[in-house]
């Protein structure tokens, strides 16, 4: 007995990762202090940080499939003075595609959470004039994006049968063929991104201390403070999946006609022909908790 069987399988993959920790700013001192009647002070101190994170993919995938798998077209024709039996094997042909594609993983941590800042104007002369200016910004930026194109052509046949006993003298003449299995298993998951925004325990402001005292009389004192941050998020899906699937199983168009003399019998196994195709595509998730 025969057995024939074929698989095939097809696997792919993309994936990029980004982990990202960031210092937070150093601790700040701003202060103005001891200075004479009538002077005119002013500090400024100004920080910014800017985190960009940036993750693209292009994926481009086509598969094309042929598998063919037969123990069938077998002829025993014309013979004289004896039995014909055509007895054939099972066929098989199973293909597996697996399409994984465009994965984009980013976690940044401390976006410019954490922040140490202490301004004094204290001590200073009558009439006199002290400002204080404290900038503390920052910014963070993630940005990811997926372009996915997938073509899958497949074609699987498996075959026991298309068998000729014809025009036989003297005898019987039996057919009988095994079965036919055809199976595809097709899967395509592309473009997903995670992405997470993360400033620990800190909360903005936390460390900021101002303090204005014992200033001489008619003094003017000021203290001015921007805190600011700023978080863009963005995420980004494109895909076009096209699937074009073809599966056979014969075990018939089997002849046995014009035989003398004894018996025919055509018994054909089972034929099967199966196909599963998943398509999975553009997932996000994002978490910001600054």
């Amino acid at each position: 007995m025969n057995f024939k069987k074929i698989i095939a399988t097809v696997l792919s993959s993309v994936a990029l990762f980004a982990n990202v920790a960031l210092p937070a700013f150093a601790s700040t001192t701003l202060e103005i202090t001891g200075n004479g009647a009538d002077s005119n002070n002013t500090t400024t101190v100004s920080t910014d940080q800017q985190t960009v994170v940036a993750q693209t993919n292009t994926s481009n995938i086509v598969n094309d499939v042929t598998a063919d798998s037969s123990t069938g077209g077998n002829k025993a024709d014309k013979n004289t003075g004896g039995s014909v039996n055509i007895d054939t094997g099972d066929s098989k042909t199973l293909v597996t595609v697996q399409n994984s594609a465009n994965s984009n993983i980013a976690d940044v941590e401390n976006c410019n959470c954490g922040t140490d800042a202490e301004v004094v104007i204290s001590g200073n002369g009558a009439d006199s004039k002290n400002k204080a200016k404290l900038n503390l910004g920052g910014s963070t930026i993630v940005a990811q994006s997926n372009d996915s194109y997938v073509s899958n052509n497949v074609d699987a046949d498996s075959s026991t049968g298309d068998n000729s006993a014809k025009k036989n003298t003297g005898g019987n003449v039996e057919i009988a063929t095994g079965n036919a299995v055809t199976h595809v298993d097709l899967s395509t998951a592309v473009n997903s991104n995670w992405a997470k925004v993360s400033g620990g325990n800190h909360v903005l402001g936390d460390g900021v201390s101002l303090k204005i005292l014992g200033n001489g009389a008619d003094s003017s004192n000021a203290i001015k403070l921007d805190l600011g941050r700023d978080i863009l998020l963005q995420q980004y899906n494109d895909s076009e999946i096209n699937n074009w699937v073809t599966t056979e199983a014969e075990t018939g168009d089997n002849k046995a006609k014009s035989n003398t003399g004894g018996a025919s019998s055509i018994d054909t196994g089972n034929a099967f022909a199966g196909a599963v195709v998943d398509n999975a595509a553009n997932f996000n998730s994002a978490n910001v908790d600054c």
